[in-house]
């Protein structure tokens, strides 16, 4: 591997690569060309609309010929996303991963980022050993799940949701309330059964900062459900900029208020927001060990559209010091 590595230039990629960069990064061995160059398009949509800074691009080669390219995406909420291409779509293949891997943690060394993810085909299984080498740790493979927006009043037993609803109160999102979001999150953390490797990793606003990040914030649409008075529950949407789309980027119920119909009640919240908002789909994603979830989202009729592999690394330990890259 130090000979072939030998060979292998890293370099901070050139304005004039940036989308051959993107189209190797996005790549996954299963779009058509003219799917791919649509794929990337979009995502250059989505980072102008959202104001993501595509500059931290790294290029691979080996004797002038192009090996393979990564991204590094900081994201408000002081987290980085790592695109890196699928293994078997580059020459290099794992070889060409762990120098770009190496070369953007070596870079992003330095910044105030404290946790790094990166999302990867679950069956690649060569992008997994070389991302678990530098430390990264696997916490979920997501279900990537959407449903078709109708009325809302269709879902769930009439007697059961009206019992529910006039033991429910709503508290929208706004600077008087922060702190009671901020502290039912952390409550329904508690025993979940949704990406629990991610439980204690981050402070919560660095964890709602990454929340309103995630595609239009609008705080009428983070929503505090009380059960008889105490907060029980809380669903937070925003709005995808590219599609007319509404996206669940978190929803959690407290310990107590479990097994009650909260999670159902939330949902349908959800689904009366984006009906009466004007969107087609509501989508999220869950664990695909999350099966109680599963369930609820089966029962409203969502459906699955893609799978990947979440794994993350902690930049810095819990005494603020950066942690090192390993070397074997």
């Amino acid at each position: 591997m130090a000979a072939e590595l030998s060979t292998l230039m890293i370099e901070r990629a050139a304005a004039a690569d940036a989308r051959r960069v993107l189209r190797m990064a996005l790549a996954d061995g299963r779009r058509t060309a003219a799917a791919l160059e649509a794929h990337v398009t979009g995502f250059l949509a989505y980072a102008q609309e959202m104001g993501l800074d595509l500059s931290r691009q790294w290029l691979a080669t080996r004797d002038g010929r192009m090996m393979g390219g990564c991204l590094w995406i900081e994201s408000p909420g002081r987290t980085a996303l790592l695109l890196l291409p699928n293994s078997a779509t580059m020459p290099g293949g794992a070889v060409v991963s762990a120098a770009l891997v190496h070369r953007a943690l070596s870079e992003a060394a330095g910044s105030a980022i404290t946790m790094a993810q990166c999302l990867i085909d679950p069956a690649d299984a060569r992008s997994r050993a070389v991302l678990s080498e530098a430390s990264f740790e696997e916490i979920a493979v997501l279900i990537y799940l959407e449903c078709v927006v109708g009325d809302a009043a269709t879902y769930g037993h009439p007697q059961e949701v009206e019992a529910m609803e006039q033991r429910t109160s709503w508290q929208l999102y706004d600077a008087a309330s922060h702190g009671e979001f901020a502290e039912l999150v952390m409550e329904t953390y508690e025993g979940s059964q949704d990406c629990p490797k991610l439980s204690g990793l981050r402070e919560i606003d660095d964890i709602l900062a990454g929340h309103r990040a995630a595609g239009r914030f609008d705080p009428r649409r983070w929503l505090l459900a009380r059960l008889d008075g105490r907060a029980a529950g809380c669903i937070l949407l925003s709005e995808n900029p590219l599609r007319p789309a509404l996206e669940v980027t978190y929803m959690g119920v407290a310990p107590h208020a479990r097994g009650q119909g909260i999670g159902g009640l939330l949902l349908r919240r959800a689904l009366a927001e984006a009906y009466l908002s004007g969107f087609q789909r509501l989508t999220l994603a869950v664990d695909s060990e999350n099966a109680p979830a599963m369930h609820l989202y089966r029962s409203f009729g969502f459906f699955e559209t893609a799978r990947q592999r979440a794994m993350i690394r902690r930049m810095k330990d819990r005494g603020h010091a950066f942690s090192s890259l390993r070397h074997d």
